[in-house]
């Protein structure tokens, strides 16, 4: 059997009694750092609602615009032949690449 005296037990609790306190002494700055966490991850929410009709309206403005630019390019000779001088331009450099002795 283990011999327990009776100072190593008071020792044991007053350990514990003062890492009790050291949590207690803490808890403060604890809960005042987490509202501060919650009041910074509010506020930009509570703008992005606020701003919604502005968001929504860029967003479509956005995709109005990108649907515009489709529909230019999409018939416009120049825009097909920069297309095809493209491919074959990296065609060639993947072709000299490929040649090329390591």
């Amino acid at each position: 059997m283990t011999d327990r005296s009776p100072s190593s037990s008071e020792d044991f609790v007053d350990r514990v009694m003062g890492e009790v306190a050291r949590q207690e002494r803490r808890r403060v700055p604890v809960v005042l750092a987490l509202g501060a966490a919650v009041i910074v991850l509010a506020v930009p929410a509570l703008v992005a609602l606020a701003a919604r009709p502005a968001l929504d309206a860029g967003l479509a403005l956005g995709a109005a615009g990108m649907a515009e630019l489709v529909k230019a390019t999409a018939d416009n000779p120049f825009f097909w032949t920069g297309v095809v001088v493209t491919v074959a331009w990296l065609g060639w450099l993947v072709s000299r690449a490929v040649r090329r002795p390591s």
